[in-house]
């Protein structure tokens, strides 16, 4: 992880075990496959500010088993690390248990629901410059 230091990216750990319908069998897969489908349920529920993960707004129902299962220590060195664990909690199920970028630098912006909300805002003001990018240079435009 050392060599990743960006605030737009994300990583889950481990892989996780769904069933897939149309091959009617379990199949392994990257556990960003759900984390994606948990951050829909985020925004659809929430705001997309708030945070992907925890038992509110980040269960994952559909997983089965994961490759492998981790402790409580284990779950936070990795959060430490800056890889989110996927956790099991007995009788609540599997869940997104962090919500850390991979940014380096502590600051508001190693966190997924910051960055989110951060992209939304530069979108909203990207549109809002859109509007006035070729208006004369006058006073009303000041």
């Amino acid at each position: 992880m050392d060599d990743y230091d960006n605030s737009y990216m994300g990583v889950y750990y481990p892989a996780i075990k769904v069933y897939d319908i149309n091959l009617q069998r379990y199949i392994w897969l990257p556990s960003i496959c759900q984390v994606l489908g948990a951050y829909a349920y985020n925004d659809k529920i929430g705001q997309y500010w708030l945070a992907p993960a925890g038992f509110n707004r980040a269960a994952l129902d559909s997983v089965k088993e994961v490759k492998v299962r981790l402790n409580q220590d284990q779950r936070a060195k990795l959060y430490n690390s800056r890889i989110n664990p996927i956790a099991l909690f007995p009788n609540l199920g599997y869940v997104v248990w962090g919500q850390k970028t991979t940014q380096k630098k502590e600051t508001a912006l190693n966190r997924i629901n910051v960055r989110r909300l951060v992209i939304r805002i530069k979108r909203f003001i990207n549109t809002l410059g859109l509007g006035l990018l070729f208006e004369p240079n006058t006073q009303v435009l000041w």
